[in-house]
């Protein structure tokens, strides 16, 4: 199982993306957190 969340960093247009991934839901300890710039 996979839980997905992404968050936008400010209001404005084309702000980075905090996008952080919970690789095993039973491992709080392994999550992935990726900078997404859109």
């Amino acid at each position: 199982m996979r839980t997905r969340h992404e968050a936008p960093a400010s209001a404005g247009p084309g702000t980075p993306l905090l996008q952080v991934e919970y690789i095993d839901v039973t491992n709080p300890a392994a999550i992935r957190v990726t900078a997404i710039t859109g």
